[in-house]
């Protein structure tokens, strides 16, 4: 098996990692995140596919565009997928980035998703006063002061057992967190409300939605999205958290190799 390695597409300044062979497999990562933060995921999926996870534009290794409308960040990244993925395709996304997976899905404009995972997908149910609060609440998170104090107690939320958890792990998202560009972050929290109606009938391909068995806010939306999904499967991960990865990798590997159909 290849190598991971960091490569760099020239025309749409996005940085990705790329590894494996064989069938296409886009794996897009969270807000505050990386892809390096995916390279165990990474290596167990390379084995059976050609795994593209790119840093997406405002974080990692990836400058941010000059974007700033939920619209035009999707349509970059549509060029990057159309660019690097000529065939029919697998779907992975985490977090925001399962939010960003929901878009791709509907909009079209990339070649057929095939298959596709929601890892503990960012998709809120919204009542109109909630959709009203995004764009202001976005627009501060640019200007909010963040510090470490702050990140860990989200990271406590989130993860299964936060003072438990791989020390590398947890340093690696914190750093990345922080090199984070505050506009585009702010951008995707406040861009929500532009997915509203949400239209799950018009997902016509299988998407396996994983959530961990902690009960929090991010968790309790796929128990929300899951049905409302033609061709949708929700599986609960025991004892894992929001980030599912660092908690029960081989309860997520086997559920992701199964539904993707390599066993």
């Amino acid at each position: 098996m290849s190598e991971v390695r960091y490569l760099y597409d020239s025309v749409t300044d996005i940085h990705y990692l790329e590894q494996g062979q064989g069938s296409p497999l886009l794996l897009l990562h969270g807000n505050g995140a990386d892809a390096k933060l995916y390279l165990p995921l990474i290596q167990t999926l390379a084995r059976h596919f050609r795994v593209v996870a790119p840093d997406l534009p405002g974080f990692g290794r990836s400058p941010a565009r000059e974007s700033r409308q939920m619209a035009r960040y999707i349509a970059e990244l549509e060029l990057f997928i159309n660019r690097k993925l000529r065939q029919p395709y697998l779907l992975m996304g985490h977090s925001m980035g399962g939010y960003l997976a929901y878009q791709l899905m509907l909009r079209k404009r990339t070649m057929p998703i095939t298959r596709a995972v929601w890892m503990e997908a960012g998709l809120f149910k919204l009542d109109w006063k909630l959709a009203l609060a995004l764009q202001p609440y976005g627009l501060a998170h640019r200007f909010k002061k963040h510090n470490r104090a702050h990140v860990e107690d989200r990271l406590r939320e989130w993860c299964w057992n936060y003072d438990q958890s791989d020390p590398v792990f947890r340093e690696a998202f914190i750093t990345s967190y922080f090199k984070s560009n505050r506009h585009v972050q702010g951008m995707l929290m406040a861009g929500a409300a532009e997915l509203l109606p949400y239209r799950f009938d018009q997902i016509s391909a299988p998407v396996l939605c994983l959530r961990g068995e902690k009960e929090q806010l991010l968790s309790r939306q796929t128990d929300w999205f899951a049905p409302l999904l033609p061709q949708g499967q929700r599986v609960v991960i025991p004892q894992a958290g929001h980030f599912l990865l660092g908690d029960n990798d081989t309860a997520l590997e086997q559920e992701i190799l199964t539904f993707l159909q390599v066993y």
